[in-house]
């Protein structure tokens, strides 16, 4: 019941994610790689395997891996949807 409470709560305080119906080409092909990637950095990062200063280059890779041009693609998405 706690947490059925606190589920509802998040809920009503959360912010739906505008990129849903949106599709970005390089998001569909790139990126399970890229967050495979990022998460696997994280996971190192989180249990000592790596130190915290490889978090910058762990950002820079994912960006240049195509976050950025997912980011991109979706911006362009957002904007064209809206007119």
């Amino acid at each position: 019941m706690a947490a059925y409470a606190g589920e509802q709560a998040m809920i009503a305080a959360g912010v739906q994610d505008p990129t849903l119906n949106l599709y970005s080409p390089t998001f569909a092909n790139r990126n399970a790689i890229i967050q495979t990637e990022f998460l696997s950095a994280m996971t190192d990062i989180i249990t000592g395997r790596r130190a915290i200063a490889e978090l910058d280059q762990a950002v820079v890779a994912w960006r240049s891996g195509g976050g950025d041009k997912i980011r991109d693609e979706y911006h362009e998405a957002l904007s064209t949807s809206s007119r």
